[in-house]
């Protein structure tokens, strides 16, 4: 997780107020139905520690959707980034179609990545190298790991 800088501190705390407010008013809601449709002669009531709970749990949640959008956002950027270098590599060579000689280009300086790409287009199967630690298992093994 980063540090955050001041004004993202600000930004957190007011979000997080803002949070409070408007989870301990849908608590306030939900008790007073409960209150309400309830034959329980008790009156049902939310501690400022369960408020401060559900608000520790919507704010987690919403920064770890804040980190998986991040995520999207910089594979889209980097996506975007490829296909301009694609194209780029295409225009140089003055075509108008993109051809695997433009994604080696693109993938030169990563070798095992080019020579991954080459044995696909060659229509050679690409192993998982997950797939290295099971092929020496014996059958007997093999049944064992799918049992357990």
């Amino acid at each position: 997780m980063k540090n955050m800088t001041p004004k993202e501190k600000e930004i957190a705390g007011n979000l997080k107020a803002a949070l409070w407010y408007n989870v301990s008013k849908m608590v306030e809601h939900e008790v007073a139905l409960l209150n309400t449709n309830s034959d329980h002669e008790e009156e049902i009531t939310a501690s400022d520690t369960f408020v401060a709970g559900m608000v520790e749990l919507v704010y987690n949640q919403a920064r770890k959707y804040q980190e998986v959008i991040d995520r999207v956002d910089c594979m889209l950027t980097k996506t975007v980034s490829l296909g301009e270098d694609l194209e780029s590599f295409a225009k140089h060579a003055k075509r108008k179609t993109i051809s695997p000689q433009d994604l080696y280009m693109v993938t030169r300086r990563n070798n095992v990545l080019t020579e991954e790409i080459q044995k696909f287009q060659r229509g050679e199967t690409v192993q998982d190298p997950a797939d290295d630690e099971l092929s020496d298992l014996d059958e007997a093994e093999l049944l064992e790991l799918t049992r357990s």
